[in-house]
């Protein structure tokens, strides 16, 4: 990303907001590293 690009930067940002309310984001770390992510990954 280029950096400066706050309007990508604030949509990337908005996004992985999204996938660690609804349990996404724990589901696709526990497939690819087999361990549940860490507390402070998902605030």
């Amino acid at each position: 990303m280029k950096k400066g690009n706050t309007e990508l930067l604030d949509k990337i940002n908005d996004g992985l907001a999204k996938i660690k309310a609804n349990g996404k984001y724990a589901e696709i770390y526990k497939k690819w590293f087999g361990k549940e992510p860490p507390a402070e990954d998902l605030k």
